[in-house]
């Protein structure tokens, strides 16, 4: 399916069933890139134009909030000290329990992308291996197919 087609349907999939934030409009995308020192995946920007975060799962508590552009922060070294100078982290999904996903993208591969699990009990368990997907909405995807599960884990780390 096209990447703008499958964007689309997950845009309203979430207007439809989950509670969204408004757009993000072209200014504050801009700030987070220089935040991040990069740009991001073409997908996550072009979500991010439409849905400017969006609580998963209606309920008191749900289990994942796609965090506002506002909300999201640069991972520093200290977080995955294993980190090379060519690496960019940035947490956007808020997962309960202080755990977050985060999307990983590379200086010298700008089409690279990965999607990494940022379990913080998880270090130094696991090495340098948090890589759980490598395509921003096809996690987003993955999310609203779980019905409220952490559908990645007990599958095989990449």
């Amino acid at each position: 399916m096209d990447q703008k087609l499958r964007i689309k349907n997950v845009v309203d999939r979430i207007r439809k069933h989950h509670f969204r934030v408004g757009a993000a409009n072209v200014d504050k995308i801009n700030r987070l890139q220089v935040k991040l020192g990069g740009r991001l995946p073409a997908d996550f920007v072009e979500f991010y134009s439409e849905v400017d975060g969006a609580w998963l799962f209606r309920g008191k508590d749900p289990p994942f909030r796609l965090m506002s552009v506002s909300e999201m922060e640069k991972v520093d070294e200290g977080y995955f000290p294993e980190s090379e100078d060519n690496e960019r982290l940035l947490m956007f999904c808020y997962c309960q329990d202080s755990n977050y996903v985060g999307v990983r993208c590379f200086d010298d591969e700008p089409e690279r992308v990965e999607i990494v699990d940022c379990w913080h009990e998880a270090y130094p368990e696991f090495g340098s291996d948090y890589t759980i997907g490598t395509s921003f909405i096809e996690f987003v995807e993955g999310l609203l197919d779980s019905e409220g599960r952490e559908f990645w884990l007990g599958r095989k780390r990449q």
